[in-house]
């Protein structure tokens, strides 16, 4: 990817400053040469042209001036650490090998100081003269990052050769202009570029610093994020493209019963976003807590368009219907039965329904019926419905866990619930309840009968295991049937965050609640009840 970036601003300069300045020409009447290189650092016009006119015995001609259109990147152009090697062709540069370097010079250099340029070359006075040196030596040069364009020229002197490099130098960097960013806002790779304004440009710093811009996509979970494109403008404009790599499509396989937009309503993505990775197994997991499936999986399809993907996801479904039946017989109740049936993905549609019915004995006619929407809206508003019909014995105890009656009590009421998320891990219900609770019997076969008349008698008398709360509790069966029996109207608020990873099987994440009950509009009681449950 490094290389690639160099590449890409490295031919954008090339091609910017062709548009504004004239390729280095000379005339001489002296005997120079003008070496080409065997991967020139520009060549954007036809062999002809770009050929040096060779005049003379060793008199380099004038080289033919070169431009090329903005954007229109050169047919060849070096990065640096590549290959550059002196051309040999028509072996111009015969004459001057083995010849003992005298002088190396820099020349066409404004801003960088030619020290710093021969800090980096290999070649040194009183050396002799060698192909391999001077190709290191363009290396070496191209490698700092303040030219696009590099010619070495070549001077025989009474005793040896001087070599003049021929730089022309980077632009000045004044502003940075990005196109196809929508995750990652301009003002913030702006920050993360940082070029100094008025200051000639370093395609190595530049490069190393675009990468930072890749990495930041990919810290935020966008791993298919590229730089496609990077230019120099005139004005100083560094232009850069991002591809963030969208999806295009979503594909769902293995699913025979679920419906595909069951599935496909819980990823985390839509069609054209660019594709994330960490919303990627958040979808898995979405999908994974629904209880439908045994196996989850998720691959990416290259797709039509440069750099996006097509997401599949493979399912294994599970039974989710469920069917249960039970039967018995006692000497006090008689035959007894249970029936059972539901299905937490009715057909197919991501809904929850559930019927329980108990049949048998004196007054044993229970029956329960839930159902539930999770998705009523776009906005992934639920809804929950309850209705039950249920007369179990109950048995309730004083402060010091002795018990003061056994019973049969007869429950029947109505819960509606509405949820709605808060971000991606929170979400919120309301829950309205009505219920009638209803004393029905005793239980034979227990001394303490709290709320039938023979209790009295525990309070009113002196020798009575209750005598201290004569005038706290109701004197009568009748008063204290009435003070825990009646109707119930209540409204429910509840926060719900859970971050599990798989609510089966959670390895990481939590799941915490508050519950706060309000009870007291119209009914026979009046209360407030907060409940905190904490699970890690």
């Amino acid at each position: 990817m490094k290389h690639a970036l160099e590449k890409q601003i490295t031919v954008g300069l090339l091609a910017t400053l062709l548009v504004a300045s004239p390729v280095f020409a000379e005339t001489t009447t002296t005997v120079s040469d003008s070496i080409g290189l065997k991967k020139k650092p520009v060549s954007t016009t036809s062999e002809k042209e770009s050929t040096a006119q060779t005049q003379g015995s060793g008199t380099a001609g004038p080289t033919t001036a070169r431009t090329s259109r903005l954007n229109l990147p050169p047919a060849q152009s070096p990065v640096p650490g590549q290959d550059i090697g002196v051309q040999e062709e028509e072996n111009e540069l015969a004459p001057y090998l083995n010849k003992t370097v005298t002088k190396i010079s820099v020349e066409g250099n404004e801003e960088i100081p030619s020290e710093d340029i021969l800090k980096a070359v290999y070649s040194k006075p009183g050396l002799p003269l060698a192909e391999e040196d001077i190709t290191r030596d363009m290396q070496a040069i191209y490698g700092l990052g303040w030219f696009y364009e590099l010619r070495p020229s070549f001077q025989i002197v009474p005793e040896g050769v001087q070599v003049t490099y021929h730089v022309q130098e980077n632009p000045k960097f004044d502003h940075l202009e990005v196109t196809g960013n929508t995750k990652v806002s301009t003002e913030q790779i702006r920050q993360i570029v940082n070029l100094p304004k008025g200051k000639i440009v370093n395609i190595r710093e530049s490069n190393r610093k675009l990468g930072f811009v890749e990495e930041q996509y990919k810290r935020d979970g966008y791993i298919l994020a590229r730089i496609t494109d990077v230019s120099f403008q005139p004005g100083g404009v560094l232009a850069i493209k991002i591809n963030e790599g969208i999806v295009e499509d979503f594909k769902v396989k293995g699913n025979v019963k679920t419906k595909d937009k069951v599935i496909l309503r819980e990823i985390r993505m839509k069609k054209g976003d660019p594709f994330n990775a960490t919303l990627a197994r958040r979808s898995m997991n979405r999908i994974q807590n629904l209880g439908f499936f045994e196996d989850v999986n998720m691959k990416l399809n290259p797709g039509r368009q440069p750099n996006a993907v097509e997401m599949e996801i493979n399912v294994v479904e599970m039974n989710t219907g469920t069917f249960g039946i039970g039967a018995g017989y006692s000497d006090a109740d008689g035959f007894v039965g249970m029936i059972s049936v539901g299905d937490k993905n009715f057909r197919g549609t991501g809904d929850s329904i559930m019927l329980r019915w108990e049949f048998g004995g004196e007054d044993n006619k229970n029956y329960e019926l839930t159902y539930r929407k999770p998705w009523l809206d776009k906005k992934e508003t639920s809804l929950g419905i309850s209705l039950y019909d249920f007369t179990n014995e109950y048995a309730d105890y004083d402060r010091n866990g002795d018990e003061i009656a056994r019973y049969d009590k007869k429950r029947v009421g109505q819960e509606i619930t509405l949820g709605r998320p808060q971000g991606e891990f929170v979400r919120h219900y309301i829950t309205l309840k009505h219920r009638d609770d209803k004393y029905k019997k005793q239980i034979n076969g227990y001394s303490m009968q709290y709320y039938e008349d023979s209790f009295n008698n525990q309070i009113s008398d002196p020798n009575g295991k209750y005598h201290q709360f004569a005038g706290k509790w109701p004197a009568t069966g009748q008063e204290r049937r009435e003070e825990n029996f009646g109707t119930t109207n209540s409204i429910t608020y509840s926060r719900v965050y859970d971050s599990r990873d798989n609510i089966y099987d959670p390895h990481a994440g939590k799941r915490n609640s508050y519950t706060l009950e309000l009870a007291g509009l119209g009914g026979d009681f009046t209360y407030e009840k907060l409940s905190v449950n904490y699970r890690y």
